[in-house]
């Protein structure tokens, strides 16, 4: 079985893709990581991001707790204080990153608990948003 197929099969959200760029921000710790979404569902997202992080602090995150945040600017969209855990954090293809250290991550983080208010919050907005459902 493929990890596409696999993935599908583990989730309990639909998964969409967005058609314009809206942005992720990841607090852990003293960490600080602003990211392009990749993907969006009410169990969790997806983004890749620029950084300096090496493979131990990575390997670090995978077992940590952390602050997400959403934010797309053209639609005046924005959640704040999301509880999350990071499931992975690894670099992309060497040939697709690494410039004076700093190498493309990419991170799937699952909602750890949504208050009710950035629930329906996140709801509403994946309703009216143009987003591609991922098969």
């Amino acid at each position: 079985m493929d990890q596409k197929h696999s993935d599908r099969n583990r989730r309990r959200f639909d998964r969409f893709s967005p058609r314009d760029d809206f942005f992720v921000y990841l607090r852990a710790g003293q960490r600080f990581i602003l990211g392009r979404l990749v993907d969006i569902g009410l169990g969790g997202v997806s983004f890749e991001c620029l950084s300096e992080i090496s493979e131990r602090e990575l390997a670090q995150l995978t077992r940590s707790s952390c602050d997400l945040g959403i934010f797309v600017s053209s639609q005046q969209f924005f959640l704040s204080g999301v509880r999350s855990s990071v499931i992975y954090a690894r670099e992309l293809e060497k040939q697709h990153s690494s410039f004076l250290g700093i190498c493309f991550k990419r991170c799937g983080l699952r909602f750890e608990k949504l208050e009710p208010g950035q629930e329906k919050a996140l709801a509403r907005f994946l309703q009216k948003t143009d987003l591609k459902r991922l098969e």
